[in-house]
C-alpha cells in the first residue's frame, strides 16, 4: 500500500511507480446475464471507494497494467474472480517486498463458494436465466422508461421519442426476513458490494429477527423468451421494539447499484419501504440511521413530495410557520419524525417563498435560523448552569465569549449550506410534480 512507508519509499525508485495501481479504477465489476456479457465492456462499472479492503492508500502495489475482473452472475451473484496483468514485481528486485495478495484481501468481503474458472462460471450464467427467482413476498412492480440503448437480450418495449431510444423496463420490490435460510446466503453475496459503496458500512446480523430486507430486481425476458431476473439494489430496515407492542423502523442501509442509478428507483425502493410500514397501525414512526448526503438528498424529496399531499402544509399555510396540525398530520399518515417534519416545512415554504422578495426572504432565513440557534441556545443554558455552580468560571466565560463572537458566522454558513440543499430538492420537486 502507497500508506506502507517501505512501498512509500521502494515506489520513489524509478522503475516502480507502475506497480501502483488505483483499486478504485483497478476493481471492475460486471452484472452477467448472458456469456455475450463476459466480452462487453461497456457493462464494466468500478466501486466508489476501496479502503475497506486496500488500505487508506486504496492502491494496490506489485503488478504492472493490472485488472482485477470481479463478475456476477445478475441475478443469483454467483462471483467469478480473476486478475490480469503484463508483469508482476519481483521481490528481489523490490528490497525483498512482495506484490500484494489480492485474491486474499477480496476474501474479506466475497463469501466462500466464487470460482476463479470462468467456463465454470460461464456455466453458471447458461443455468442463471431458468433457475434463478427472487426470496421473498413481491410487494411493488412497476415500469421505468430507460433513456438510453440497451443490449440485446434485456426484455424491453422499445418506443421511439425525440432523442432516440426509449425502453420501458420492469422492476419488482421483495421483502423477507434475515432469518429466512435461503436469504441469509443471498444475503452475503449482496453484501459483496456494500463495503464498496457505502462508506463505514458493516456486514449484518441475519440471525436477528428485527432486520428485513427489501430488494429490487429487473424481471426481463431472455433472447430464449425465459423470465428472468437481475439484482439492482436492496435496503436493509431494523424494527426497534417500542414497549409496550409497538416499533420504531429504522432504515439502516440502502444501495442501488451503478448500473440503475440515476433512473428514479432509489426513490421507488424508499417509497415501497414507506408504504410497507405506514399502514402498519405498530409503527410509531420511521427513522434513518446516519444518511449520508446521497441518502439525506432521497428521503427529503420523497418526503416533501409526500407532504405536498397533506392538509395542513398547503401553500396558504406555508408562510404561518411550523404549527402543530403539521408535526400531527405528517406523523400520523406518513409515520414521519417531528424533525424530519419540520425540515420538510423550510422546503416546502422556501417553494412558496419569493426569494427577490427582501421581506419575504428574511422571515424564511429567520424561522430557518431560530431552529439551527437550538443547539447553541442549549450550549448556553448549560454554560451558564455550570458557573452557577462555580465550575472553572474563567474558562467557561472564555468559551462563552468565543461561541458569542463565531455563532452568527456560523449560523450564516450553516443556513446557506441548507438554502442551496434546499434549492435542489426543489428544483427536482418542479421536475415531477406541478406548481
Amino acid at each position: 500500500m502507497e500508506s506502507d512507508p517501505v512501498i512509500s519509499k521502494l515506489i520513489q525508485k524509478v522503475g516502480f511507480e507502475q506497480f501502483v495501481t488505483d483499486g478504485n479504477e483497478a476493481v471492475k465489476f460486471k452484472l452477467i446475464r448472458t456469456t455475450e456479457d463476459l466480452h462487453d465492456e461497456s457493462l464494466v462499472f468500478h466501486p466508489e471507494m476501496c479502503h475497506q479492503i486496500f488500505g487508506e492508500g486504496e492502491t494496490i502495489f506489485g503488478y504492472e497494467n493490472l485488472q482485477v475482473q470481479v463478475y456476477f452472475t445478475a441475478g443469483s451473484l454467483k462471483t467469478f474472480i480473476g486478475t490480469k496483468y503484463t508483469r508482476k514485481v519481483n521481490p528481489t528486485m523490490a528490497d525483498g517486498v512482495e506484490a500484494d495478495n489480492i485474491v486474499e484481501k477480496l476474501e474479506t468481503v466475497i463469501p466462500s463458494g466464487y470460482t476463479s474458472n470462468i467456463d465454470d462460471f460461464s456455466g453458471c450464467v447458461e443455468k442463471e436465466t431458468s433457475s434463478f427467482y427472487p426470496i421473498g413476498d413481491l410487494i411493488h412492480s412497476f415500469q421505468k422508461v430507460w433513456n438510453h440503448r440497451h443490449k440485446e437480450g434485456s426484455d424491453v418495449n422499445m418506443s421511439k421519442n425525440s432523442n432516440g431510444h426509449s425502453m420501458e423496463r420492469t422492476f419488482e420490490i421483495f421483502v423477507t426476513d434475515g432469518n429466512v435460510t435461503k436469504f441469509s446466503e443471498y444475503l452475503k453475496n449482496m453484501e459483496s458490494f456494500t463495503l464498496w459503496f457505502i462508506d463505514a458500512a458493516s456486514l449484518l446480523d441475519p440471525t436477528d429477527e428485527r432486520w428485513k430486507f427489501y430488494t429490487m430486481f429487473e424481471k426481463y425476458r431472455t433472447s430464449e423468451g425465459n423470465k428472468s431476473y437481475a439484482f439492482v439494489g436492496y435496503s436493509a430496515v431494523y424494527e426497534f421494539y417500542s414497549y409496550p407492542d409497538k416499533m420504531r423502523p429504522r432504515v439502516a442501509q440502502m444501495l442501488i447499484l451503478p448500473p440503475f442509478q440515476k433512473q428514479g428507483l432509489a426513490v421507488e425502493l424508499l417509497s415501497a419501504i414507506y408504504n410497507a410500514y405506514r399502514t402498519d397501525t405498530r409503527v410509531l414512526e420511521i427513522t434513518v440511521e446516519d444518511p449520508s448526503d446521497d441518502f439525506e438528498g432521497l428521503r427529503d424529496f420523497v418526503d416533501s413530495r409526500d407532504c405536498m399531499g397533506l392538509t395542513s402544509f398547503a401553500p396558504d399555510k406555508l408562510k404561518l410557520g411550523f404549527i402543530d396540525e403539521m408535526e400531527e398530520e405528517a406523523k400520523k399518515r406518513l409515520k414521519m419524525t417531528k424533525r424530519q417534519a419540520r425540515r420538510v416545512y423550510e422546503i416546502l415554504r422556501l417553494r412558496v417563498t419569493n426569494v427577490n422578495d427582501e421581506v419575504e426572504f428574511k422571515k424564511f432565513r429567520l424561522s430557518v435560523k431560530e431552529r439551527l440557534n437550538i443547539p447553541y441556545k442549549k450550549q448556553e443554558s448549560d454554560i451558564k448552569r455550570m458557573m452557577r455552580r462555580q465550575f472553572n468560571t474563567t474558562e467557561l466565560q472564555k468559551v462563552t465569549q468565543m461561541d458569542d463572537a463565531s455563532r452568527k458566522i456560523e449560523l450564516e454558513s450553516n443556513f446557506q449550506n441548507l438554502y442551496t440543499h434546499y434549492k435542489t430538492i426543489l428544483h427536482r420537486l418542479d421536475r415531477y410534480t406541478p406548481c
